[in-house]
């Protein structure tokens, strides 16, 4: 995969994404999930109006690697959005380990790229399903539904849907940072990434349903500072507006990310329904406050 197209000098952070990218590099990090992430993780965060847009779809355990591409006949919706106007994606590749998108930008502008995937079902026990609620870290959900009686006691079907936005900087233009997608669950920045810098926090909301989700468990990390290091993240909880912050310790690529798992609604061909989701976005080297 040729990376010549961007059209300034790559910060140090994407330099060394882009050695984990190309080589495969797989940079273990202690994780209490047992199934893999997604993340949409542009090749460059930056790149000037004409230039092709290329942003991968990475699926793993240690960011921001892949271990396996989804395949584009899964994907439900792609779109790019800027500050007026959504555009639907539809050159969409598998390239080794990763989906890849691919879009031109003609005007100048913050973009969100955002996708969803189809549902993919899995029947299990009762028994699977409790131990599947505890490797996810779901434990509180998991408490919770077994207050309220909702717990299985039969075998049932559980189904899964992935959600990601990614932030790229089209040359300088109309922000966009806090545009939403409409994903059942999301991530939406309240702060601008491309304002902030090392000493800041940034705040994101999670919205389930277009409603702020309170009480649930969010994981902020940057990625490795060179090759060998692991993944830095930290384990936040959403407030009642169903927001956290997270400072800023260094500059790097950021990643957000958290699950919610709930019963599926009435006449659905499903018992339980899995929200995945994550939120990726770089912060440049700026002045310490």
């Amino acid at each position: 995969m040729t990376m010549s197209y961007r059209s300034d000098p790559p910060a140090p952070f994407e330099c060394l994404l882009r050695l984990v990218l190309t080589a495969g590099v797989l940079i273990g990090v202690p994780r209490v999930a047992a199934a893999h992430d997604f993340w949409l993780v542009p090749i460059a965060f930056h790149v000037a109006p004409g230039d092709t847009l290329r942003v991968l779809g990475q699926t793993g355990m240690a960011f921001p690697s892949s271990v396996a591409a989804v395949d584009p006949a899964r994907v439900a919706d792609a779109r790019i959005l800027d500050a007026e106007r959504q555009v639907v994606l539809d050159d969409l590749t598998i390239r080794d380990s990763s989906l890849v998108l691919r879009h031109v930008p003609r005007a100048a502008g913050q973009r969100i790229v955002a996708l969803r995937t189809k549902w993919r079902h899995v029947p299990e026990s009762a028994e699977s399903f409790m131990r599947y609620l505890d490797l996810e870290g779901a434990g509180t959900l998991r408490e919770r539904y077994l207050h309220e009686g909702l717990l299985p006691s039969d075998s049932l079907v559980r189904r899964y849907a992935k959600y990601a936005k990614a932030l790229i900087e089209v040359g300088s233009g109309p922000r966009a940072f806090d545009a939403i997608a409409g994903h059942p669950l999301e991530f939406v920045h309240l702060d601008d990434p491309s304002a902030a810098g090392r000493g800041d926090s940034l705040r994101l909301r999670l919205l389930f349903r277009n409603a702020p989700l309170a009480e649930a468990i969010v994981y902020a990390g940057a990625a490795p500072a060179r090759d060998g290091e692991n993944e830095s993240h930290t384990q936040l909880v959403t407030n009642a507006r169903g927001e956290v912050s997270i400072p800023i310790t260094r500059e790097a690529i950021w990643n957000f990310r958290s699950l919610h798992i709930v019963p599926s609604d009435a006449g659905e061909d499903a018992d339980w329904d899995v929200h995945w989701v994550s939120a990726v976005f770089s912060v440049l080297a700026k002045t310490i406050k």
